[in-house]
């Protein structure tokens, strides 16, 4: 095995969001009234949530002040701080009948995310279309001075 050759991998660069092009996005989604892809987009911002996270989100997930993320990629629970407006939007969304037959919150709304990340004219690089709001959220974490071990 000593002789066996490394697999080298090239790390991408991560794309994140300027404060500027989150505020392009925001209003682009709300021009689109697709209330399902501008929460779940506000969720992943606030959060660092994975986009399918954000989107198979329940309201039983949802409490106490924090927003409770299960079957995650890594099959780890983590609980995250929630801020109480955003709450208060998916709360009220959700009470007004918005979710579907397996209790899910929200539809799948990747495709109006994707559209609307055009519309406002970003620009991404390849294969970071969703991870984007994710990596968002560390990026301006970390600038603000944040602790990497928390985040």
């Amino acid at each position: 095995m000593a002789r066996l050759r490394q697999f080298k991998f090239a790390e991408r660069e991560l794309s994140y969001l300027s404060d500027d092009q989150i505020g392009a996005l925001l209003e682009a989604l709300a021009r689109r009234r697709d209330q399902d892809a501008l929460l779940i987009t506000k969720l992943c911002l606030a959060s660092a949530a994975r986009w399918n996270e954000g989107e198979s989100l329940r309201f039983s997930q949802l409490h106490s002040g924090m927003v409770h993320f299960t079957q995650t990629k890594t099959d780890k629970n983590r609980s995250i701080p929630n801020d109480d407006t955003l709450a208060d939007e998916i709360r009220d969304f959700y009470q007004a009948g918005n979710r579907d037959a397996s209790g899910r919150i929200f539809k799948s709304s990747v495709g109006a995310f994707r559209m609307t990340v055009k519309e406002a004219g970003i620009e991404l690089m390849h294969g970071q279309l969703t991870h984007v709001p994710r990596h968002t959220f560390a990026s301006h974490f970390m600038m603000n001075g944040g602790n990497i071990l928390a985040l």
